[in-house]
């Protein structure tokens, strides 16, 4: 978990690229082999989805588990526009290349 003091969802948007981005990117121990994790990060915001850790954590590891059912390497925001709606999740953010 990071937790980050922002002034835009955007910024947190590129802070999740730039760490999945990194994460990513392979690494060789040795000669033979080369390691490449890929990640998936989930977004809630304070004081949006709650005021709470417990309630952020819980609502950004919703999303999180999103983003690992739908796609490796990707970020999803935890959005939630109304108590009576759905849980939604914003899926534009992936950032390794489809596995086509």
């Amino acid at each position: 978990m990071i937790l980050v003091q922002i002034t835009e969802c955007d910024h947190a948007r590129r802070i999740a690229t730039r760490i999945s981005e990194l994460m990513g990117a392979p690494w060789q121990p040795d000669e033979r082999h080369q390691l490449v994790i890929s990640t998936s990060i989930g977004i809630a915001y304070a004081p949006l989805h709650g005021r709470s850790s417990k309630a952020l954590l819980e609502l950004a590891d919703r999303a999180m588990y999103h983003a690992k059912n739908s796609r490796k390497g990707s970020v999803h925001e935890f959005i939630h526009q109304h108590p009576q709606v759905p849980l939604r999740f914003d899926t534009g953010f992936d950032v390794l290349p489809s596995e086509d």
